[in-house]
Parts: structure tokens; C-alpha cells; sequence
């Protein structure tokens, strides 16, 4: 509500005043300091616009997560600069979190043998691996897409293969939040300058991470078994990685367990018998499991890729035998409601370590055993040997792959291919 002036008003306020010029020189000055904000505001927005065509500003990357096996590459969005990296607050120890001194940076990697990659972007990325079988674990860290790597510390823990006590793998969600897993959850919020563990209710088999979550599949080892085959689903937030089981999906039972992430899209083969999926990570359904019923499959060495929300992979392996297995591959393009067979990968050599898929046609199947892996570029119709003896693969984009070489390899190789897998280049860690 507003009220009209009085004109008794005026009365009040009696005579008006006499007006009084400035002192002399005053309007120089105002204009002078005018002037001065006015360049400062200049160099400014001028010193921001040099910043943005320098690059210094994080740009938002879209790269794909690949879920083969033990290698999935993890998405950052925005990816930050790791020339411009610095520590971001450790998180606090306590009774959930224990401060752990870090192994130093080794003054070489000669003889390295990395078991497990991340990449974050196209051109920024970690290794987990040792010098040797039974030797304390190596983080090595590259921005140049995997040219040339330098030692991180790193957590002080032994690198192994998954099926074994120790941490078997790596996973970074951006260029500062990563972990170390296995027997143990190591957490690295500085890109890996320190780390902390976390508790864990059991081994860790496989971990996935991607839009602020992370996702672990986790057998029933520290209950005394001697076969742990009972396997659950957990989740936690990267910023506090504190597992906690996801309630809609029960424990299941498996020797293979394999988690596949997809834009929001979670999906997870467990044995021969359980698959489970979800379009968000909260609503979840119950599908069928491709590697259930058929002579050639089991409950051995199975896992399961995707390439997007609704396309998945599962490549399913028989009983090993003599450095030999039965292997068979199924493909959904609607999340695992209907499954169609594809042809078998040739051969029978080596055991499944996992799969990658660039998209429904360009499919590979690491093998760090004997076999060397098999690739298909039209959706499983042929297949011929990735060579030279691929272990694992993963996609971080549709045409840019980064491996390991398997571990029968007496020269320990990274390998990256920018056409899908035709053609390889490697980087080597010379004994």
C-alpha cells in the first residue's frame, strides 16, 4: 500500500538550501578513479578469455566404462586437470576409515607387470600391478593416453590376481576420487598422493564406479568358508566409500561374478543362475541368466559387457581343463530381457578373463591364459586372435581401447589401439 506525499510537508522543511560547488579538482579525480576500474575490469575478463582458449577450463568429456572382467575404465564428468591437480581434503580416519601409511614411489618401473588399468578420460590414467607375483603392490599414472607412466605411492597392500588374497584391481571415478580392492578397500581422494582404507564385508570380486557411485560385488571369504561362492551386491558414495548392501537384490550364488555399468544403467551376472539389472541403480529386475543350461557354459568364468543402457555382452565359460575352456557368447539390445546366441569364439584354449564392447559389433574377450584373446568387429559373425595376447581390454571410446597383455607374457606390455582393436601400439616395461 503506498500513501501521497503531504504538501505540509514543504512547510516543515522550511527554505532550500544554498547549493555548494565542489572543491576544485574533485571531478578530475572521480573521472580518474572511473577510469582505473574501468581497466581493471578489462584485464579481467581479458586474463579469463586467454584462460578458456588456453584450456585451463575443465571441459565435460562423455567417455564410455567398459566392464570387462577386472579392467573397467570409470567415467569422470567434468574431468579434471591433472597438471592442474590439487589434494583434495583425505578423508577424516575412524572407526570405519583407518589411516595407512603409503608405500614411496619406486624409482622405476622396469620389470613392472600391471594386472588392472583406469582410465578416466582418453588421455589420463592409472595401473595397479607389482614387480613380481607376491610383491607389494605399484601405482603408475599417465596423462599422455599411456606413452609414458611414473610411479605413484601407493597402498600398502600385495598385488594379486582376483581369486586371491590381496588387491587385485583399480578404479579411478575422476582424477582425484580412486580405489585400490580386493581383500581391502583403499581410498585415494589426491589422485592417489595418499590413501586410506575402508572396511569391507568381504572380498571384494568385482567394483565399478561411475556418476558419483560405486558399485561392488562381494563374496562371503571372511566368514571362514573355504568355497566362497555366496556373492552381494553393495553400493556406497565415492566422496565416503562405506559399502553398504543394496536390499532389492538378494545374495546370490556364484565362482564368477561381474558387474557392467551403462549411462545410469546397472547390470550384474553372478554364476550360472543370477542376472540382475537396473535402469538407475534403483529399481531392479530379476532376467534370465544366458549362461544358465547349456553344455558349454557354467559357473566358472563368466562376464558380462555393455555399450550402452540397453546393450549388453555376456561371454559364459564351461569348467577349465588343462588350460582349456568351452566358451559361449550371448548378446540383448533390450537389458537382458531377451538374449540372442552368438557364434562361439574358435578354439577352446585359455580361460575367460572378461569382455569389452565398443558397441554391438566391435566385442573383445580378454584371456591372460594360453589363449591371448579373441576380437569380432561385426557383432560376433567372425572372430579372429587379438594379438599379440591381449589379457585385458576395455573401451573409452567407441574406437579407443586401452589393454594389458596377459600374464603369461614374460615382457609385461600396455597397449592401446585408436581403430577398435585392428592395430595395436605398445608401451613396454623392459626388465
Amino acid at each position: 500500500m503506498t500513501q501521497e506525499p503531504d504538501d505540509r510537508l514543504d512547510g516543515l522543511l522550511g527554505p532550500s538550501s544554498e547549493r555548494l560547488d565542489a572543491p576544485p579538482g574533485a571531478w578530475v579525480a572521480i573521472r580518474r578513479r572511473a577510469r582505473r576500474r574501468k581497466a581493471a575490469k578489462l584485464a579481467v575478463v581479458t586474463t579469463a578469455a586467454a584462460l578458456v582458449a588456453g584450456g585451463a577450463v575443465p571441459a565435460v568429456l562423455a567417455v564410455r566404462s567398459d566392464t570387462g572382467g577386472n579392467q573397467t575404465l570409470s567415467v569422470a564428468s567434468p574431468v579434471k586437470s591433472a597438471t592442474n591437480r590439487h589434494p583434495a581434503p583425505a578423508v577424516t580416519p575412524s572407526d570405519t576409515a583407518t589411516a595407512n601409511p603409503v608405500a614411496p614411489p619406486q624409482s622405476t618401473l622396469r620389470g613392472y607387470r600391471p594386472r588392472s588399468v583406469s582410465f578416466v578420460s582418453q588421455t589420463e590414467g592409472w595401473l595397479w600391478g607389482s614387480h613380481d607375483n607376491g610383491e607389494p603392490g605399484v601405482v603408475a599414472h599417465t596423462t599422455d593416453g599411456g606413452a609414458s607412466w611414473s610411479p605413484l605411492p601407493a597402498p600398502p597392500a600385495i598385488a594379486t590376481d582376483p581369486r586371491s588374497d590381496g588387491e587385485s584391481g583399480i578404479r579411478f571415478a575422476n582424477s582425484y576420487d580412486g580405489f585400490v580392492f580386493g581383500s581391502t578397500l583403499y581410498v585415494t581422494h589426491d589422485g592417489g598422493l595418499r590413501w586410506i582404507a575402508f572396511p569391507t564385508p568381504g572380498h571384494i570380486r568385482d567394483l565399478e564406479t561411475k556418476r558419483g557411485k560405486l558399485w561392488a560385488l562381494v563374496d562371503d571369504c571372511r566368514n571362514g568358508r573355504v568355497i566362497c561362492d555366496t556373492v552381494r551386491l553393495y553400493a556406497a558414495t565415492v566422496g565416503y566409500p562405506l559399502l553398504q548392501p543394496v536390499e532389492d537384490v538378494p545374495a546370490m550364488t556364484g565362482q564368477s561374478a561381474s558387474l557392467a555399468l551403462a549411462g545410469t544403467a546397472v547390470s550384474l551376472l553372478v554364476g550360472e543362475h543370477d542376472f540382475w539389472t537396473s535402469p538407475d541403480g534403483v529399481a531392479w529386475h530379476r532376467g534370465e541368466n544366458p549362461c544358465g543350461g547349456s553344455p558349454r557354459t557354467g559357473d566358472w568364468d563368466n562376464a558380462i559387457g555393455a555399450w550402452h543402457g540397453n546393450g549388453l555382452v555376456a561371454i559364459c565359460g564351461g569348467q577349465p581343463a588343462a588350460g582349456s575352456q568351452e566358451k559361449s557368447a550371448y548378446e540383448s539390445t533390450d537389458s537382458g530381457r531377451h538374449w540372442t546366441a552368438l557364434p562361439h569364439p574358435p578354439g577352446v584354449a585359455g580361460y575367460i578373463a572378461g569382455v569389452a564392447a565398443g558397441d554391438a559389433d566391435h566385442l573383445i574377450v580378454g584371456d591372460p591364459h594360453g589363449g591371448g584373446g579373441w576380437m569380432t568387429t561385426d557383432g560376433g559373425r567372425h572372430w579372429a586372435p587379438v594379438g599379440p595376447s591381449i589379457g585385458f581390454a576395455g573401451f573409452i571410446s567407441r574406437r579407443h581401447v586401452v589393454a594389458l597383455t596377459s600374464e603369461d607374457v614374460l615382457q609385461p606390455v600396455f597397449r592401446t589401439s585408436a581403430d577398435a582393436g585392428r592395430y595395436w601400439h605398445s608401451t613396454s616395461f623392459k626388465r
